[in-house]
């Protein structure tokens, strides 16, 4: 089978990752009007799927050693389609269900998708990576921009508008079953012979280093996409608009995707990369207080930084690691913990609001992440774990192969 349906499925698979969290952000101000909850409960909301991101993440290197890497993330899709469905049927618990049971799906292929493109295309990583987060960003930039009119003209309102996405879920599930699942060699992550087995690297500073890179990207991220609507609106911007403003960013964000890698072929490691991107979102914070006024500035600034740092958050698991194997562990420490001080953010921020009655407070919490994700950014930009059966995770290699 040749290499173009292989991709094609990867890219469709990748379109589900972000769209039904996008699209909850936009109509966030609605769906708690209507069900009655406040700024921390409907933070807590936002949260939930990072909270099933940290739980679930360290589970899907076993499963795909279990049952195959294409089966585990086939089981993904099918879930995913199953908590979009749920998270529309009426009633405040369905909702928190399906929001989870998403959020565990997209853990999973979250997780094994860099493990996968690191086996079978070692030599593209930066450009397919590239591909699937530009995919993954303009579906997602598409469903914000797309729900809120989609639940003031739909029956169902809201819960229309949300489980729309579950036919683009039954579509991956199915052309992933039709191309990944029919290979020859489709099967568990490899390099399984004994003392091949690669642990988690909780001893390695570089990891540490990959994780919280992937941890205060993803904390920025989120609350941007739960609460910058809110942000706007709060500063006279009207709901339609606040939607498509954070659909434009997130088409920035595809934009500044896309160049990520044209800027990592020409330079040695990816360190001006990632301080450059993380003061981009310090700048796009700062302005959201400074010049209330020039919404487009912010959100432009907002969606370079979240651009190009998502590249690099999942990038760094294949350029930081010599084997499949040892990038699935890494992809799976850094996913589960990196996520997990991810979803203190939207619930922290709301309540922040709640608390101040402002969003001085809660933005200048997210300016100094930004400045944090900077220095962090530094130390994950070059290096490299040993492959896996190694012993010794605590010693990085740099590129060259002198330990560093």
């Amino acid at each position: 089978m040749g290499a173009a349906p292989l991709v094609l499925s990867l890219l469709l698979m990748a379109a589900n990752l972000r769209v039904s969290l996008t699209s909850l952000g936009p109509l966030l101000d609605g769906v708690s009007a209507d069900l009655g909850l406040s700024s921390t409960v409907a933070g807590v909301l936002s949260a939930a799927p990072l909270l099933a991101f940290a739980a679930f993440s360290p589970l899907a290197p076993p499963l795909a050693r279990r049952i195959g890497i294409e089966r585990a993330l086939l089981a993904a899709l099918l879930a995913l389609a199953a908590g979009i469905a749920l998270r529309s049927v009426p009633g405040v618990a369905a909702l928190f269900v399906g929001t989870a049971v998403l959020g565990v799906a997209i853990a999973v292929a979250n997780v094994l998708t860099p493990a996968l493109v690191k086996r079978d295309f070692a030599g593209s990583v930066g450009g397919l990576t590239s591909g699937y987060v530009t995919v993954m960003g303009t579906v997602a930039a598409l469903g914000s921009a797309l729900v809120v009119p989609v639940s003031h003209r739909a029956p169902g309102g809201w819960r229309t508008a949300l489980g729309m996405w579950l036919v683009l879920a039954l579509l991956a599930a199915g052309m992933w079953g039709a191309t990944w699942m029919r290979r020859p060699s489709g099967g568990p992550l490899p390099e399984r012979r004994p003392g091949r087995h690669a642990r988690l690297p909780w001893r390695a500073w570089l990891a540490w280093a990959v994780t919280l890179f992937m941890g205060l990207q993803s904390f920025g991220f989120y609350v941007v996409i739960a609460w910058v609507p809110s942000v706007l609106r709060g500063n006279g911007v009207a709901e339609r608009a606040a939607g498509w403003q954070l659909g434009y960013l997130q088409v920035v964000g595809v934009l500044a995707s896309l160049g990520t890698p044209l800027v990592m072929r020409r330079v040695r490691d990816q360190r001006l990369l990632a301080v450059g991107g993380s003061l981009a979102s310090l700048l796009g914070y700062l302005s959201l207080l400074v010049t209330p006024g020039w919404p487009l500035v912010s959100v432009t600034l907002l969606g370079i930084g979240s651009g190009v740092t998502i590249v690099l958050a999942l990038a760094f698991m294949g350029l930081r690691t010599a084997d499949a194997p040892t990038a699935a562990a890494l992809s799976a420490m850094a996913q589960s913990i990196g996520y997990l001080i991810a979803a203190v953010g939207p619930v922290l921020f709301g309540l922040l609001h709640s608390v101040t009655l402002s969003w001085t407070a809660p933005i200048l919490l997210l300016s100094a992440t930004a400045v944090v994700q900077a220095g962090v950014g530094l130390l994950a930009g070059r290096g490299s774990l040993p492959p896996a059966g190694d012993v010794d995770l605590t010693r990085a290699r740099a590129p060259g192969g002198a330990e560093r």
